[in-house]
């Protein structure tokens, strides 16, 4: 799962995973992530969250993380604009403070989720 709201890199994020083999999920907020999450069959393996800018309370990330489980977060993130309380309420497995790349955020997944070769 993808969460930018800036859908030019949420689609470069999406399109870089996907030609790496992973199912893509993206959103533009995490409203509706978390709204996707309450009516989805499965949780995402992983999610990628761009936190930067964002306004969220409390309340609404620890939500988020309950809806989340134990799935491992990326939280991506700006020198600036770091919040020492959305990162602990959110736990995320690792934290990308711009500037990154596309190929880091996919390098931070593929250490979270490897893909495990075809089997013929």
């Amino acid at each position: 799962m993808v969460v930018m709201s800036k859908w030019q890199e949420r689609a470069l994020v999406s399109a870089q995973l996907q030609e790496e083999g992973y199912r893509i999920k993206s959103f533009p907020d995490i409203e509706v992530a978390a709204a996707y999450l309450c009516h989805a069959p499965v949780l995402p393996d992983a999610v990628v969250l761009d936190y930067r800018g964002l306004k969220i309370s409390v309340e609404k990330l620890k939500a988020f993380r309950l809806l989340l489980g134990d799935v491992p977060l990326v939280l991506c993130t700006a020198p600036y604009s770091r919040d020492q309380v959305a990162e602990e309420v959110l736990n995320p497995a690792r934290i990308l403070v711009r500037p990154f790349t596309v190929g880091e955020v996919v390098e931070a997944i593929k250490g979270l989720l490897p893909l495990s070769p075809p089997t013929f």
